[in-house]
Formats: C-alpha cells, sequence, structure tokens
C-alpha cells in the first residue's frame, strides 16, 4: 500500500496489478486453501519471479500449482487408505479361510 507519499501513475498501476506474498496469503486463509502455510509460500516463491510479487498470470499459475498439490495429497490419502482396506480384507479373508 503506498502510505505517506505521493505515489507516481506508475506506482499506482504496479500497486493495483500486483500481489505480494501477505495479500496471497490472506487470500489463502479467506479462500481456506487446505494446504499447510509453508507449501503455499515454497509454490508463491518458486513461480514469483522475484520471490515477492506476482502478477495475475503468475496468479493463475500459483493456483493451479496448489491445486495439483492438494490433489497429490488427497491421492496418498487415498492410497494410504486403500492399502489398509486391502490388508483388512486381506486378514479378514486369511481367518475365513481358516474356518
Amino acid at each position: 500500500m503506498l502510505v505517506g507519499k505521493k505515489p507516481t501513475f506508475e506506482e499506482i498501476e504496479k500497486e493495483i496489478n500486483n500481489m505480494n506474498l501477505g495479500e496471497f496469503m490472506r487470500f489463502c486463509l479467506d479462500f481456506q486453501m487446505p494446504l499447510p502455510k509453508e507449501k503455499i509460500m515454497e509454490i508463491f516463491k518458486r513461480i514469483s519471479p522475484n520471490h515477492r510479487e506476482i502478477t495475475y498470470d503468475k496468479f493463475k499459475e500459483i493456483i493451479a500449482q496448489l491445486f495439483i498439490e492438494l490433489n497429490r495429497e488427497k491421492v496418498k490419502t487415498l492410497k494410504a487408505k486403500m492399502e489398509t482396506i486391502n490388508k483388512d480384507n486381506m486378514i479378514g479373508l486369511a481367518v475365513f479361510k481358516d474356518i
């Protein structure tokens, strides 16, 4: 935010067209992004050219990467559940086979 000085038109345009890490983190908090803060920051910094601010195009790219990461986490969770179910079924089948 431009406070305490008279901003130039270029500074105003930059302020309007860019989003910094703090603003992006606030966006993620407001929209309840279910990823750890560290993972969100890592993705932001990886895609942001200067690790500080992003343009709208970079914003869209980061959002896409966040959802890819979110889906990776869901796949890991589902695979772990499937393994547990398969193990439980194998134990159940072994017990049933002995009867």
